[in-house]
């Protein structure tokens, strides 16, 4: 949905409807970096007040037994020294001491902001992944024992996904028919398989006689690996294709297309000219 890319460019500081189309890649990378960074942060912060607490509440000679019993009476004492109360293992935070429980508190309710936040953060990222583009293309993708077949929308094959750079493509995925697939009554086609393709960070599970939909973009040209994930028989390892999707720049895709008869050239010319979703 359009309003949650909104929302997604203005924490990432960039307040322009006109650039809201991002690669799936792009979604990832962006929740992977605000995790490490959060984590890291809140990492450095914990071990600092353990180094810290841990000097300051050092014992330099062996304790009289009872010294450091909390009594509450030397709390209105002003020497500080005297009314510190070193934590006893075991011993669970009662807030008596100079503040209370406010650290604790505060403590507590930091965490549960940072936590809240990276939750909000993560939800709205993968609202983004989940809601295809308008102006996607579908094409078809058959798995079997053991390749893909994609299907253009003229109709036309290819055992590898041709698709133009800088376009939303959505994938409708499923796995071969019995029968559909080989030789009739070997059983090919009988499994489950899935597309997954790490490089774009999209993936589909591919299951006989239903559909699933997973959609992926790419900026960069060149060529991605593809490869099925669930353990489809024994040929499963030859289901890994590092050429499985070759991305070309949008000139030489509208030239592939047209010799190919992909798609209309009227719908093909339509697409690849069209502003991207949100765009002014």
């Amino acid at each position: 949905m359009l309003g949650s890319r909104v929302i997604l460019n203005i924490l990432s500081g960039d307040p322009t409807v006109a650039q809201v189309s991002r690669d799936p890649t792009d979604v990832f990378n962006d929740l992977l970096t605000a995790f490490l960074v959060m984590g890291t942060i809140v990492g450095v912060v914990v071990v600092a007040y353990i180094l810290h607490s841990a000097y300051k509440y050092k014992i330099d000679d062996t304790p009289a037994e009872g010294q450091y019993d909390i009594d509450t009476s030397t709390f209105a004492d002003e020497d500080e020294t005297e009314s510190v109360a070193r934590p006893q293992l075991g011993e669970i935070p009662s807030g008596v001491g100079k503040g209370g429980g406010k650290k604790l508190f505060l403590s507590f309710a930091i965490s549960a902001l940072i936590v809240v936040g990276l939750i909000i953060f993560a939800y709205w990222n993968l609202l983004y992944i989940e809601d295809t583009p308008e102006d996607a293309i579908e094409i078809g993708v058959d798995a079997n024992q053991y390749d893909y077949e994609y299907t253009y929308p003229s109709g036309e094959t290819t055992s590898q996904l041709f698709i133009p750079a800088d376009k939303p493509v959505e994938l409708n995925v499923t796995a071969c028919h019995p029968g559909e697939c080989g030789t009739p009554g070997e059983g090919d086609g009988e499994v489950w398989h899935t597309w997954h393709s790490q490089d774009l960070s999209a993936g589909a599970d591919a299951i006989p006689g239903q559909y699933t939909q997973t959609w992926v973009q790419e900026s960069d040209p060149g060529e991605y690996r593809v490869q099925c994930q669930e353990l489809c028989g024994a040929g499963h390892s030859s289901m890994n294709f590092d050429d499985g999707v070759v991305v070309m720049e949008q000139d030489e895709f509208q030239d592939w297309c047209e010799d190919e008869e992909c798609m209309d050239d009227e719908e093909l010319d339509n697409w690849l000219n069209s502003p991207a979703e949100g765009d002014n």
